[in-house]
């Protein structure tokens, strides 16, 4: 029966990734903007995460600092995914302080990237071809 519940949910996390997947690549396309974050593609601001995809291109084309410079925690997705399987599969629990210290993290390098880099450097550049500034500025044009 366990057994049973855990693919039902591993299924359930695999089909809930692929609808975000789709709705992301619909959105993208009913905005007409390009890129890979949603965050950046709606408000026109790098989310925590921005920076993460150019930094695994780096890493496989083994240009570590580019990685490092795009995002320094790019290595912090694949721990806790590895983390996650883990606990799923070979049922090591992993404290919770971990995430919230992962979150912390995040956020503390996210704040330092956003003062020492938005709004004109890649990837924390400010994106004003993202549908809420267009959306504002079509709004100050009617008023």
């Amino acid at each position: 029966m366990k057994l049973n519940k855990k693919k039902n949910s591993i299924i359930l996390i695999l089909l809930l990734l692929l609808a975000l997947s789709f709705l992301t690549w619909v959105l993208y396309h009913i905005t007409g903007v390009n890129t890979g974050c949603i965050t950046k593609a709606f408000t026109g601001l790098p989310c925590p995460g921005c920076g993460m995809t150019r930094a695994w291109l780096s890493v496989f084309h083994l240009d570590f600092q580019s990685a490092f410079f795009y995002h320094p925690l790019f290595l912090l997705p694949v721990l806790i995914v590895l983390l996650l399987f883990l606990e799923t599969v070979c049922h090591i629990k992993m404290p919770g302080w971990f995430y919230i210290i992962s979150l912390a993290l995040l956020l503390c390098v996210y704040i330092i990237r956003m003062s020492l880099y938005f709004p004109n450097t890649e990837p924390m550049a400010f994106d004003q071809n993202a549908y809420l500034p267009r959306f504002i500025w079509r709004i100050k044009l009617l008023l």
